[in-house]
């Protein structure tokens, strides 16, 4: 009992020094497993079942701790020492412990009391003291800097690109400048360019004269002559005559101006032979742009050839004069030629 006593005293005149109860070998019971190396990671799980299997107790009876003691990768086996004391002996103990305001930390066997061995606790888990993850001061020194310098990398790049963008903003400002100066450029050559092409435009809406008269000259045949051209915005008119009035129409048509093409009038008997004089309207279309940039041939002066005489008409008749063409036809360069004169009778002279 004077052991005892001592050892109270001892105990309360340094109250931060840890205790553990100290338990009797005899009272311990120790067994030997091998269990698959997978248990490993629910060790206490699986020896808490295997407690029924292995010892007389009833896992509710005993507190239990175990010891690795040997890991065999090859077979796949564990080997564990497992330790088992009824509660009743530890609970006893510790109450005795309570009443002397002793507090216990853990509880241990006698035998485990020596170096390098790890110690089995048979303290249960909650009487176990909590412990209190303390920090100290350094360490919180240590977390502070790295919260600031965390927060100084997450601030940097903003600080970084706040600069460089104050630094831009002449630059843009001059670039914006130049911009609008490079705008109001383009307006005024698209303004002027619009004015130059309303010019083309117009011209392009109408038909041109000169081609108009060179498409002419390319589709008549050469028996239709053409005594008066009339054209009235796109609207073009013809009259003369023809020996193949029937073949106008379709000649027309293929012309790559001319559309809608018919006669305003209809066909009467021309001053000659076998001839008849026509009125024809059309409708003249923009030119195509590969036909306004081909110069066209240069046409040689027009002939004037008399018509032919009529039958009956006396052979000794002086020819008359044959009268000019009319200014459209010459300017265009159509084959044309005068109306001939009216015939005489035979033996009739003329005035």
């Amino acid at each position: 009992m004077q052991a005892v006593h001592a050892l109270l005293k001892l105990s309360k005149s340094d109250s931060g020094t840890p205790l553990a109860l100290a338990l009797p070998p005899r009272q311990v019971l120790r067994r030997e497993l091998f269990l698959p190396l997978a248990a490993e990671e629910n060790l206490r799980a699986v020896l808490q079942y295997e407690v029924d299997h292995y010892t007389p107790f009833r896992s509710d009876q005993v507190y239990f701790d175990y010891r690795v003691l040997q890991r065999d990768q090859g077979l796949g086996k564990l080997k564990v020492l497992l330790a088992v004391i009824p509660r009743q002996v530890v609970d006893q103990q510790i109450a005795l412990l309570k009443r002397w305001n002793l507090g216990v930390q853990a509880a241990v066997v006698i035998d485990d009391l020596r170096p390098q061995v790890q110690a089995l606790d048979f303290l249960p888990s909650e009487a176990r003291p909590k412990r209190a993850i303390g920090i100290s001061r350094r360490n919180q020194v240590l977390a502070g800097l790295v919260v600031l310098l965390g927060l100084a990398a997450l601030a940097l790049p903003i600080v970084i690109k706040r600069e460089a963008s104050i630094q831009l903003i002449p630059v843009v400002e001059q670039a914006d400048r130049a911009t609008r100066a490079v705008e109001r450029l383009r307006d005024r050559v698209q303004a002027a360019q619009s004015r130059y092409n309303l010019l083309i435009q117009k011209k392009q809406a109408q038909p041109s004269t000169v081609l108009l008269l060179d498409e002419l000259t390319r589709l008549l045949p050469p028996d239709t002559w053409v005594q008066q051209l009339s054209l009235n915005g796109n609207n073009l008119q013809i009259q003369g005559d023809t020996g193949s009035a029937s073949k106008l129409i379709g000649l027309v048509e293929n012309s790559r101006i001319l559309r809608g093409a018919n006669f305003m009038a209809p066909l009467t008997k021309g001053p000659s032979e076998n001839t008849e004089h026509y009125q024809l309207g059309a409708e003249v279309e923009p030119a195509p742009l590969s036909m306004m940039a081909t110069k066209p041939p240069a046409t040689a002066k027009p002939s004037v050839t008399a018509p032919p005489r009529p039958p009956g008409a006396a052979a000794s008749a002086p020819r008359q004069p044959a009268k000019p063409a009319s200014r459209a036809s010459v300017a265009s360069g159509i084959r044309t030629s005068p109306v001939p004169p009216p015939s005489t009778p035979k033996g009739q002279k003329q005035p």
